[in-house]
């Protein structure tokens, strides 16, 4: 019961005195009352909402963690991140000695640039003096082909040479040809291809550099560190070697079982309160992300996550936590705390409701609980008065005076 406020007090003590009464004020008068009644304090049963929870634990892990490494190998010439230091996403971690890189990048270079001046030059055709220089070779060959045959005929010279003037003659025409023509189109597919291999492997190179940085991966706290300056990171040896533990807070979940029970009414989406020790009294509020379809026929729960939004980053990987998830709310009949009683010994409740001036004890049966309010399942109906405080005087049939309702202004 809650305490008696001083105008209540002032009643009660008046009721209590023999063969007196009040007058104006509280005063105690002289006059016997036959008509005493027992003043009191009451509340009306209400449509209330509440909510049924489930409570559990877990522990809290970070939403993004990763195991950095390094994708090339080489010797560390710098460390830039410690464990504790906040970094962004992209922000250097750890550099390696870069000179092979560069060199190798500086050989991709170059070899872009020829392949590029050479397709240039097959675009651009042959040049004038190219294909006097071409036409020129070429009538020279012509002549001396036909002075070989002429000599071929009159068996004055071997056929060996007759066919050394023949090959010379094809080999000058085909260049003459050539030149007069341009490039063909295989020519400058060739080109071309060879154009986009060469930046190929620029593009590889780069990459390698841009490597030999280690950059954080997602925004977060380094929570390890495991590398230093002058050490030799191989990414042929060891390409599962950890460099640093990067985790981001701003988001936690927690793992927990729920009994089968539950399963029916714990849905994504469904409101979850998570308490740690570390903040006394402090519930921070998340939601069921992930429900475990099955039940495991050993424990007879099953598996939900709940994400909770940390931006103050207060909640950290590796906390304990209680979790309690809010898995369906219902309109209920409702009465204060205040107002029940319960028989010694036994596990049934009742209140004194106020019907005629008269309190009348009556048996209920409690559900959910919401704060200082209880549901009732079962005993009184919407509207009714019941006693919240003056019930200790109180049986059956005894005139009750309310002097105080619950919600309203005296």
């Amino acid at each position: 019961m809650r305490p008696l406020n001083t105008g209540f007090l002032a009643a009660l003590l008046c009721s209590l005195l023999v063969g007196g009464g009040c007058g104006k004020g509280g005063e105690v008068t002289t006059d016997k009352d036959e008509t005493a009644t027992v003043p009191v304090a009451v509340s009306r049963v209400e449509e209330r909402i509440f909510s049924h929870n489930v409570r559990t634990f877990g522990t809290l892990v970070a939403l993004h963690e990763s195991k950095v490494g390094s994708k090339v190998g080489g010797k560390v010439v710098e460390v830039y991140a410690e464990e504790g230091d906040e970094v962004n996403r992209g922000d250097p971690l750890l550099k390696l000695e870069q000179t092979s890189f560069l060199d190798t990048m500086r050989q991709a270079e170059a070899a872009v640039a020829t392949a590029e001046a050479a397709l240039a030059s097959v675009l651009a055709g042959s040049r004038r003096e190219d294909i006097a220089s071409a036409k020129a070779s070429f009538e020279l060959a012509d002549r001396e082909y036909n002075r070989m045959k002429g000599l071929w005929e009159t068996q004055s010279i071997p056929k060996a040479r007759l066919d050394a003037a023949e090959a010379q003659y094809k080999t000058a025409k085909e260049t003459y040809d050539k030149a007069v023509r341009g490039a063909r189109d295989e020519d400058i597919d060739v080109a071309r291809a060879q154009v986009d291999q060469a930046k190929a492997a620029l593009g590889t190179a780069e990459t390698r550099l841009d490597d030999s940085v280690v950059r954080a991966p997602f925004d977060g706290v380094i929570v390890g560190k495991y590398v230093n300056v002058g050490e030799v990171v191989s990414d042929m040896i060891m390409p599962e070697m950890v460099l640093f533990r990067l985790v981001n807070v701003s988001r936690v979940k927690v793992e927990a079982d729920i009994p089968e029970g539950e399963f029916a009414w714990t849905k994504v989406g469904t409101p979850a309160f998570i308490s740690v020790d570390a903040y006394p009294g402090e519930e921070f509020e998340g939601s069921v992300t992930r429900v475990n379809p099955s039940v495991d026929p050993t424990t007879r729960t099953f598996h939900v996550e709940v994400e909770i939004l940390n931006p103050e980053k207060q909640l950290r990987s590796g906390m304990s936590a209680r979790a309690r998830l809010q898995v369906r709310q219902e309109s209920k009949a409702g009465i204060p705390m205040d107002a029940l009683n319960r028989l010694s010994g036994t596990g049934v409740y009742y209140v004194f409701a106020v019907a005629g001036g008269k309190a009348q004890k009556k048996n209920v049966v409690l559900g959910l609980r919401e704060g200082n309010w209880v549901a009732v399942e079962d005993g009184l109906a919407l509207g009714e008065q019941v006693v919240i405080s003056g019930g200790g005087l109180l049986q059956t049939g005894t005139p009750v005076t309310v002097v105080e309702e619950e919600g309203e202004v005296s």
